[in-house]
């Protein structure tokens, strides 16, 4: 294998790194969100004396 077979594969394989990590830092920030968003609806309806 070459340099530029090597360089080929290390560029490709940062890529689907990269990828990856950034589809799991976005589901973790809109998973973060929802949960914050659904607390927070939970203690409105509590506060409002409604059954769950």
């Amino acid at each position: 294998m070459d340099s530029a077979q090597l360089l080929l594969f290390i560029y490709i394989a940062a890529g689907i790194v990269g990828f990856i990590l950034w589809w799991l830092i976005l589901w973790a920030v809109v998973r973060a969100g929802v949960l914050s968003a659904l607390r927070a609806h939970s203690e409105e309806q509590r506060e409002m004396g409604r059954p769950r």
